[in-house]
């Protein structure tokens, strides 16, 4: 059959007969699980594709495709603030020429149907930007693909900092959101272990606390006594914020920066200043991985949003299952490639049948270790003394991302 064309023989052979056996017979567990292990696989596999679609190529200049010379005017002042020389295209063929080299687009409101009509094929990267906004220009947007459409001046911010990713050759940073599929499944401890994991690699990283409830992820990691910037001095940041600044700011503990929430009553970071934060980051950054918490208001939904993965912790059980079940509908209509990270438990689910009935890609097992909560409490940090399953889980996320050693 057709749905059958991809697979191995073995696995065509252990479909057809896995169904006549026994529910309880050794071997129909076996073919299920070879079953569920080739499946995720295959979803692991399709994650590496989209992430590493080949070399990357030198970082091309921005394209604005317009005739309209006070929008021309203002757009390259913008530049000229960033630092970017861009290709200019005030006609249509002149566009498509330039169309798939550009590491940002800029279409103005004037051009932008006929563009559209032109379909010159879809791509990343794409903004609409306009003085006023029509029906037309919201048409044409989404047939370009765009991913934003802008009003200027009032949207200038958003612009400046498009264009900032552009010239950085970053829009492509490595983000990872960690999130808990039922509450304390070991999602924070997961998440700054693989932060410390990618620094130990010598990349520079970066963990982001983004649950104003969660106590603070610096004593976690066991940097709460080091000074540098916590979410109360940026949590109503707007606009670009300096990438290099953001870094020589924050904490810097065991090859790691960290920002992270404090003790304190502040206790809100609105949607605007994790998007800042995030953009900075990914300007400054190789690594990044965010805490985030199990509630879907707009500060969670920005950073999952933006996320080149979503990894979900849960241990291995039935109510960490029927939790994680109800989650992921929701999570998935924002977040782009999910998939699980299992905590084993004795005589707990098997993971792979686990991430097969969530239908996403399992990408490691961690063995629960009983010296973690000590080290932890110790000040140590996640991956101290003999917490060998974790630092060996956070490898196989890493090489998975293809985040190898500097």
């Amino acid at each position: 059959s057709k749905k059958a064309a991809g697979l191995p023989v073995v696995m065509v052979i252990a479909i057809s007969i896995g169904p006549r056996l026994s529910t309880g017979h050794g071997l129909a567990v076996v073919v299920h699980r070879l079953v569920a292990r080739w499946f995720c696989d295959q979803r692991v596999s399709a994650i590496l594709g989209r992430m590493h679609p080949g070399h990357a190529k030198e970082q091309a200049a921005p394209l604005i495709v317009t005739a309209d010379e006070q929008l021309l005017e203002e757009i390259m002042r913008l530049c000229a603030a960033v630092g970017v020389t861009p290709v200019l295209a005030g006609d249509i063929p002149a566009a498509r020429r330039a169309w798939g080299e550009a590491s940002l687009v800029m279409v103005g409101a004037d051009l932008a149907p006929a563009l559209a009509h032109s379909a010159p094929g879809r791509r990343e990267g794409v903004i609409v930007v306009a003085h006023t906004l029509g029906t037309l220009i919201w048409s044409a947007a989404v047939q370009l693909g765009a991913e934003h459409v802008l009003q200027l001046p009032a949207d200038q911010g958003e612009l400046i900092e498009a264009l900032a990713g552009a010239m950085d050759g970053r829009s492509e940073a490595c983000l990872v959101a960690v999130i808990g599929g039922v509450g304390g499944a070991g999602a924070s401890t997961f998440a700054g272990a693989l932060a410390l994991a990618a620094a130990g690699r010598g990349l520079h990283a970066l963990l982001v606390d983004a649950d104003p409830f969660g106590g603070g992820i610096d004593i976690l990691m066991g940097s709460e006594d080091v000074e540098g910037l916590r979410w109360p001095d940026v949590a109503n940041a707007q606009g670009r914020i300096s990438g290099d600044s953001l870094r020589r700011a924050l904490p810097l503990h065991a090859g790691l920066s960290t920002l992270s929430w404090d003790r304190g009553e502040h206790l809100e970071a609105n949607p605007a200043a994790m998007r800042s934060v995030l953009a900075a980051g990914r300007r400054s950054f190789e690594a990044m991985v965010v805490d985030v918490p199990r509630t879907f208001d707009e500060t969670t939904l920005e950073v999952v949003s933006r996320s080149i993965l979503t990894i979900v912790v849960l241990p291995e059980n039935v109510r960490a299952l029927g939790s994680a079940m109800r989650m992921l509908g929701r999570l998935q209509q924002a977040a782009g490639d999910v998939a699980v990270v299992t905590r084993t438990q004795p005589h707990g689910l098997n993971g792979q049948l686990l991430a097969a009935r969530l239908g996403v890609p399992l990408l490691a097992r961690v063995r629960s270790d009983r010296h973690l909560s000590a080290a932890i409490d110790a000040g140590y940090g996640p991956l101290a003394g003999r917490t060998k399953a974790l630092r060996h889980g956070c490898s196989k996320v890493l090489d998975t991302l293809g985040l190898e050693a500097a």
